[in-house]
């Protein structure tokens, strides 16, 4: 049996990203929780409902094809879902990236 040298390995996870390496490591809950990313539920004065939902610009990176804001939008949807929250439908307000090093989106929106 031939053993793959450590430095050839990890050459090749620097090139992966966070998803991959965890695809790929093996570690398959992390994957699926980066894609899954996380948020708040906001309950306003005047009784509306609002959220604020945060995923990674790289949660499907090498892990499924598709287009990445539509992926992340359907994330969103099956969080809201998940929560019990906007049962006839959302808006988002506002989509931001975050600055600096971070790699993330941030939803902002509100329920019908």
């Amino acid at each position: 049996m031939k053993r793959i040298p450590l430095t050839i390995l990890a050459l090749a996870a620097c090139g992966c990203t966070p998803s991959q390496m965890a695809f790929y490591g093996g570690d398959f809950d992390s994957a699926f929780k980066l894609m899954d990313g996380t948020g708040t539920l906001i309950q306003r004065p005047d009784g509306s409902q609002g959220f604020r939902y945060v995923i990674s610009t790289d949660a499907y990176n090498g892990l499924v094809n598709g287009d990445p804001e539509t992926l992340r939008g359907e994330a969103l949807g099956r969080w809201l879902g998940k929560e019990q929250a906007c049962s006839k439908g959302y808006t988002v307000d506002k989509r931001t990236d975050t600055p600096g090093g971070v790699k993330a989106v941030v939803y902002e929106g509100h329920c019908k």
